[in-house]
């Protein structure tokens, strides 16, 4: 289901890429402040990288406010579509040192 953004263009829920990126709608996207240094409040669209290819391996989105300003949390839903992004975060295996497969 898409709806209808402010400038008239067509605003298509949030969608997860091979079950590991985030594609955020325009409306999450449009609230996204570039600088995740965890200082300000804001949402983020933070990405892991695997350190051994140094490709990306999953992104999410993370909330910083409050008493979690500094580590944030990780929605599970978008705010504005209402949509499930929680997918590269539970599709997650660990190795047997914590790491990150992706």
């Amino acid at each position: 289901m898409s709806t209808q953004g402010q400038d008239g263009e067509r605003n298509y829920p949030c969608r997860i890429e091979d079950g590991r990126f985030v594609l955020p709608c325009a409306s999450l996207a449009s609230v996204f402040d570039g600088n995740s240094s965890g200082r300000g409040r804001a949402l983020y669209l933070e990405h892991l990288t695997n350190i051994k290819t140094l490709k990306p391996s999953r992104s999410f989105v993370v909330m910083r406010m409050g008493e979690h300003a500094k580590k944030g949390i990780i929605l599970n839903c978008c705010p504005f579509c209402g949509e499930r992004i929680d997918a590269p975060v539970l599709d997650a295996t660990p190795t047997s040192n914590g790491g990150d497969h992706g």
